[in-house]
């Protein structure tokens, strides 16, 4: 037999890695478990010794002069769970073990339970890294191999805000918080791509984007590899490179272009990106077996060079991917940039920004601070957290109240809930959910409002995150929570990972503006145990509703999902710091989006909405009418139109309407005037090969505008 293991990592000191593992006993005591504690330090903290004072700890020993753990009175104890703090721990020189952890294996061994912390800065497979970012290596190291034998690794997430102490300076505790969440996101990768392979699982979840750009000896090849390397810069993603060839000795290929060709390959690895030569007399075919093989999600190649008639496109190596790329995005990339027309603008400059901030209630000083609690599932420790923070602040003196919050039979939340002043809420007969009596929080005035399930609904569909936003406006400050699959642009990816259809969403904005968001965690595994237990849900089994939900398989992935929408945040914050200390100029990307009134357009509008925010730039999406009274459009596809309008507006997508005959020559009129450099569109309907081009608005499209980026998009 061998003990279980469980790691809290965090990323610095003071994130709150010590009290997670105290309270973790504290709980696990109250169900009856045998818990000690073999390692704590109190670190002058009142919270950790009031929970230390009911939880038994054996006393240190002392080694050289120096107090250390006592492993033997813990083998003599036996425990079912010791909690071990300070895992890097270097031990005395003469203790039985140089190593902290491998005190924690000879307790494993012995069949006890570990509960212990670390932070990402002391794992040894990371010290290059560390060593590049502090300036200097960590003495006192775990060996990757504890991370990876570990039967849970939960990741403690801390706001800088939230932090009360630190040495470090923002730009590194930023830094180190990205390495922690894409450390902790790339293990589980692994996890579900072993899961998908076990299950026989073929539909890509795309967790992560996979970037391929496809090279050729054109010139462009420099550009394509830039553009796709940049995509996945931005993205977190990972790069492939591949050339396809029927010469594998290259005898054939002109020196020019043999040249150019290893140049280009050269230049993707430097670049970090996997490279391929791939043997085969059909680039075609080969390089969309290729990318289904890696599970790419977006295929980079340049347009052609020309396009003399209608359906010619069919005709070349990108044409044929477009058609076949199912379920993955097609980038032509542009030629060149520089030759993009120019007219006149009916008013000043655009300031770079200025489309995300449409339709933005102004941000007055007065207007209150809002903290995110994020997690990828029920019962992961959101509302959990959230009242207990809201708990601590009251105890340090400010005035706290709960605006929302179900407890659903759960003793735990009963019991914060019990200590905390509680805003009654209004029942909805209308959906079930009751809503936030807003206009009761705004008389009473706190500090600092709870609202549990900010994606929730009530009274004739008002959300809870608009009512919160009312709070914000008001002056209060907001702490909210919201599972991964309630952020709007992310219902589509969520779906296909579950099977389930998402019900309602909280607009990418409003996590965007947060002044925190801050990721909740635990072991997938840990979840479903919880489940088992009942203290999820009234009975040990998931709703109907949820089946899809709560398998391992779609578990680990939204949690890395939402692992990297966290990481995506703190990008963002450290990309504010550089362009504070750099002041460089504006790169003047934009984002166009042309759609019709296929359900698929909603996704089209959230995914390039995404790829707006990643890019800074401003995002348009616009529909062509035949003129301003609709005529010959059927009242069905109107409602449908303006439905997709409506969801980009809230969004914060700038729409416009716009009335031609020629719909490709409208968007391109559009994207000239607009100084648009990407432009995104669905794939067409048609199925044969010159059916899906004849006159296609793609084909006419990508062949009135070779100077800007198109993007086809998956209709998934």
């Amino acid at each position: 037999m061998q003990g279980h293991l469980k790691i809290y990592l965090g990323y610095a000191p003071h994130t709150g890695k010590t009290w997670r593992l105290l309270e973790e006993a504290r709980r696990r005591k109250i169900r009856g478990q045998d818990v000690v504690v073999g390692w704590v330090r109190k670190k002058d903290r009142p919270a950790l010794s009031d929970i230390l004072a009911v939880l038994e700890v054996i006393p240190p020993c002392d080694v050289d002069g120096q107090p250390e753990m006592d492993v033997d009175a813990i083998l003599r104890r036996r425990p079912y769970v010791c909690v071990i703090d300070e895992l890097a721990h270097e031990n005395a020189p003469h203790s039985k073990r140089r190593h902290r952890w491998q005190d924690v294996e000879a307790l494993l061994e012995a069949d006890i339970s570990v509960l212990t912390a670390l932070d990402i800065q002391y794992v040894a497979g990371l010290q290059d890294r560390i060593a590049a970012l502090l300036g200097t290596r960590r003495s006192e190291t775990v060996p990757d191999e504890m991370l990876n034998r570990a039967d849970e690794v939960s990741i403690v997430d801390a706001t800088l805000e939230s932090m009360s102490r630190t040495d470090l300076a923002p730009r590194d505790l930023l830094t180190l918080r990205e390495l922690a969440l894409l450390y902790t996101a790339d293990a589980l990768e692994e996890e579900v791509q072993e899961y998908r392979q076990e299950h026989h699982i073929g539909t890509v979840w795309e967790t992560r984007e996979r970037i391929l750009a496809c090279l050729t000896p054109n010139p462009r090849g420099t550009r394509i590899v830039e553009r796709a390397y940049q995509t996945a810069q931005r993205w977190k993603g990972e790069l492939w490179a591949v050339y396809v060839t029927n010469d594998p000795h290259w005898e054939s290929h002109p020196s020019e272009d043999a040249m150019r060709v290893k140049e280009f390959l050269e230049l993707a690895r430097t670049r970090g990106a996997r490279v391929e030569i791939v043997i085969d007399a059909d680039p075609t075919e080969k390089i969309l077996s290729f990318a289904r093989q890696h599970d790419i999600t977006q295929i980079f190649v340049g347009h052609a060079t020309a396009y003399p008639f209608h359906g010619a496109l069919s005709r070349t190596v990108a044409g044929r991917i477009i058609h076949a790329a199912e379920r993955m995005d097609v980038h032509l990339v542009a030629n060149d940039p520089r030759q993009t027309p120019r007219v006149p603008s009916s008013g000043p400059p655009m300031p770079q920004a200025l489309a995300r901030l449409l339709s933005r209630a102004p941000r007055t000083r007065s207007r209150g601070h809002e903290r995110l609690y994020l997690g990828y599932a029920p019962g992961v420790g959101k509302t959990y957290q959230m009242l207990s923070d809201g708990q601590y602040l009251r105890d340090q003196g400010q005035d706290v109240v709960v605006g929302a919050c179900e407890t659903r039979g759960r003793s735990e939340i009963e019991a914060q809930m019990a200590v905390l002043e509680t805003i009654p809420m209004i029942a909805s007969e209308s959906s079930g959910n009751a809503c936030i009596d807003v206009d009761a929080v705004l008389r009473r005035r706190p500090q600092v409002c709870l609202v549990d399930g900010l994606a929730e609904s009530g009274q004739n569909g008002q959300t809870r995150w608009k009512d919160a936003q009312k709070l914000l406006d008001a002056g209060i400050h907001v702490f909210g929570t919201l599972d991964i699959s309630e952020v709007e642009s992310l219902k589509d990816t969520v779906e296909r990972i579950t099977g389930e259809t998402v019900g309602h969403s909280v607009p990418d904005w409003v996590v965007d503006e947060a002044d925190e968001l801050l990721f909740v965690d635990v072991a997938t595994r840990a979840l479903l145990n919880r489940i088992k237990r009942g203290a999820i849900f009234s009975t040990a089994d998931v709703p109907e509703a949820l089946q899809g939900l709560f398998t391992e398989g779609s578990l680990n992935a939204l949690r890395e999902l939402a692992v990297r929408l966290t990481a995506e945040r703190v990008e963002d914050a450290l990309e504010s710091l550089r362009k504070a200390d750099e002041n460089p100029v504006a790169a003047g990307e934009a984002v166009l989006t042309g759609i019709n009134e296929r359900p698929s357009s909603a996704s089209l509008i959230r995914r390039s909405r995404r790829t707006a925010d990643r890019l800074d730039a401003p995002c348009y999406v616009v529909y062509v009418a035949p003129d301003e009274e609709w005529t010959g459009i059927a009242p069905d596809v109107r409602r449908a139109v303006e439905g997709h309008l409506e969801l980009a507006r809230s969004l914060h997508v700038e729409t416009h309407l716009l009335t031609s005959t020629n719909v490709a020559r409208a968007i391109v009129d559009f994207a000239i005037r607009h100084g648009v450099t990407q432009v995104f569109v669905g794939r067409s309907r048609k199925t044969g090969w010159r059916e899906f081009f004849r006159r296609s608005v793609i084909e006419q499209i990508i062949r009135l505008s070779p100077w800007v980026d198109i993007h086809v998009v998956a209709d998934r």
